[in-house]
């Protein structure tokens, strides 16, 4: 399933500033089953999840088939912090702003 834009993503922040390829294949499984297992209500939701430029977390679904409820928006939340154990990263760092300036991602805090 592609993801068309806008993409809300999970940004993050470490010393490394992207995961490694050996990060990024060693959870492609358990974003898959993520993906694959995530319900709502007991629907099944069609929906894919990714890393992009290696540094955002991308989890998307059609809502055209089945949208996303409270639980199951939990769920994802529940998932992305077990990630940032797995990984080490934070996430769900509210205050990261994101931007592209001539096709290089550039992350920073909120407050700089």
């Amino acid at each position: 399933m592609t993801i068309c834009p806008p993409r809300p993503g999970y940004g993050f922040t470490r010393p490394a500033a992207r995961l490694t390829g050996l990060e990024i294949v060693g959870v492609m499984p358990r974003l898959a089953r993520f993906a694959e297992d995530w319900t709502s209500h007991g629907s099944t939701l069609h929906a894919s999840a990714e890393f992009l430029h290696q540094q955002f977390l991308v989890i998307g679904l059609d809502e055209n088939l089945a949208g996303a409820s409270g639980c199951s928006i939990d769920a994802s939340v529940r998932f992305v912090a077990q990630l940032e154990k797995q990984l080490n990263v934070e996430l769900l760092d509210k205050s990261l702003l994101a931007f592209f300036r001539t096709a290089q991602c550039t992350c920073s805090s909120a407050a700089s």
